[in-house]
């Protein structure tokens, strides 16, 4: 048996709703959904990276334990609802794009788990680049963790992972697969836009959002790290505050820049 909390990746490198994911675990009373997702999350994470043999151990949630048996959750090769896979996230921390600022969509798809509102579309198309065919969904549904509510015109993006058709909510972090979200919470499709599809226009605004933009991380450092400061020791925050320091650590340059730039900015204050 192994605790959770001896598997340096969960400890460290994987997220649930914005925050650790072990963290979550403790801090949270968890839904039905949250378990399934959770688990189904960690045991997608450790089978992708080879730590546990999903044919011989599975998840014991309660003891926070993987066992050396099957007689607990064991890994579904593609589960209803997961979080966002780390593997695609790696992919977005190569990719500084003109719609962050010229920050890795990465640090995007990072903002906080939230009833609010973010700019979902904007999300969406930066989430969008790990794919090579995904569609822009507008939808209505009934509500996964709200009896009684229809949700109406929300967006989705639809990607395909592991051959299967996927539903990418990116306000609650979650991935849904499509066909059991249609039957279990009757999605209604209102408009879909796939990229196949895009019109010159449309085509020619969507490389214009997700161009490579890798001379502004610097200043983008600079211009954050105060407010970034501010968020620290804030849960929801984690994976936000996790996002930036891979950004140090994969822009050596820029982070260099950015001391630069703040040595000037001193600089000049002092002449005021």
């Amino acid at each position: 048996m192994i605790s959770l909390y001896d598997i340096d990746l969960l400890v460290n490198d994987i997220f649930y709703r914005s925050e650790h994911i072990l963290s979550y675990i403790e801090t949270h009373e968890l839904t039905a959904l949250d378990k399934e997702a959770i688990i189904n999350t960690i045991l997608y994470e450790l089978s992708y990276y080879n730590i546990i043999d999903p044919k011989k151990q599975s998840l014991d949630l309660n003891t926070m334990s993987i066992c050396d048996n099957l007689k607990h959750s064991t890994l579904i090769n593609t589960p209803f609802v997961l979080g966002i896979p780390s593997h695609i996230k790696e992919q977005l921390r190569y990719q500084p794009i003109y719609l962050s600022g010229g920050l890795p969509a990465s640090t995007m798809i990072a903002r906080p788990a939230s009833n609010l509102h973010y700019c979902l579309y904007d999300m969406n198309t930066a989430f969008s680049i790990a794919f090579d065919n995904f569609k822009f969904l507008e939808c209505n549904y009934d509500s996964p963790t709200r009896p009684g509510v229809r949700v109406e015109k929300r967006p989705f993006i639809e990607v395909k992972i592991d051959g299967v058709n996927y539903l990418a909510d990116l306000l609650t972090k979650r991935l849904f697969r499509k066909d059991v979200f249609i039957a279990k919470y009757k999605l209604e499709v209102l408009k879909e836009l796939s990229n196949d599809n895009f019109n010159d226009e449309q085509t020619m605004l969507y490389l214009e959002q997700t161009e490579l933009d890798n001379n502004r991380i610097g200043e983008m450092l600079l211009f954050t790290a105060s407010l970034n400061e501010s968020f620290r020791g804030v849960p929801k925050f984690s994976e936000y505050l996790y996002e930036f320091e891979k950004v140090k650590e994969l822009y050596p340059e820029a982070v260099v820049e950015s001391k630069k730039l703040e040595e000037d900015l001193k600089f000049f204050k002092g002449l005021l």
